[in-house]
This record gives C-alpha cells, sequence and structure tokens, in this order.
C-alpha cells in the first residue's frame, strides 16, 4: 500500500478534508458526552454553539462537493460511478435539514436535561447518516482512485 503522500493529490484533498469533517464532529460528540456526564442544564450550554460550528462546516463541505473537484475527477475517471455519486449527492439536503432542526431546537434554549437527552440521541442518529454517507463517498472515491486501504 502507498502512503498517503504518494497517492493522486485528489485523493489526498479528499482524505484530508474528510478527516477534517470527522474531527469537527467528533468536538460535538465530546461536548455532549460531557453535558450528558454533568446531567445539569448549564453543562450543555457549548452545545448551540458546537452545532452551529458543525452546520456551517458541512455546508461548506457538501457545496465545495457539488461544485467539483474530489467527485467530479472520480466521475470522469470512472464514469460508471456516476448514479452512485447522484445517491449521495442527494443526500446532501437532508443532511442539511437534520443539522439545521438539531442546531435550531439547541439555540432556542429553554430545555430540560431530559430535552437535552432527546436532543442528544437525536444527533446521534443523524451522525449514524453521516458516517454511512460519508463510508458510500469513501467507496465511490476509493474505486475511482484505486485505492487499496
Amino acid at each position: 500500500m502507498l502512503p498517503l503522500e504518494e497517492h493522486d493529490p485528489f485523493y489526498v484533498k479528499f482524505v484530508d478534508v474528510h478527516r477534517e469533517l470527522h474531527h469537527v464532529v467528533e468536538a460535538v460528540e465530546k461536548g455532549i458526552r460531557a453535558a450528558l456526564h454533568a446531567n445539569d442544564v448549564a453543562a450543555w450550554s457549548e452545545l448551540p454553539k458546537l452545532l452551529q460550528e458543525l452546520r456551517a462546516h458541512l455546508q461548506r463541505h457538501f457545496a465545495e462537493e457539488e461544485a467539483g473537484g474530489v467527485l467530479e475527477e472520480a466521475m470522469s475517471r470512472l464514469p460508471r460511478l456516476a448514479p452512485k455519486f447522484a445517491v449521495v449527492e442527494r443526500q446532501h439536503a437532508p443532511l442539511l435539514r437534520q443539522i439545521d432542526q438539531l442546531a435550531q431546537r439547541a439555540q432556542n434554549g429553554g430545555l430540560t436535561v431530559a430535552q437535552w437527552r432527546s436532543l442528544a440521541d437525536e444527533f446521534g442518529r443523524f451522525v449514524y447518516a453521516l458516517r454511512a454517507h460519508e463510508a458510500a463517498e469513501n467507496r465511490i472515491v476509493e474505486e475511482a482512485f484505486a485505492v487499496k486501504t
């Protein structure tokens, strides 16, 4: 297997962008774990900001993907992957709506600990869907760039 830096620059950028997204998601998850452990409404005070940061990051991420770049390069290299790409691209809007709803609920405030826990559960389901989406993108790009992982 080639070291990452010896891969195609399109692939390297793709990996870097996805790694950055993963770190932003992890920051929210860490904030949620800390708040759940504290079991106190005040402990949730950072979550609205973290969710807004994730939402902004995800919006930029999806916009960049839709504008071209790595996924477009993957389609040009292996056109038969276009239907798979169309499927993952159609997932962008619903994922953004989900994070919008979560961020809005958190921003409105006045939630009880039970309501924060419910929001945390919903965030867990969102992250599951987002990771499935990112895994599908990874499979497309790895196939197009013939990356052996």
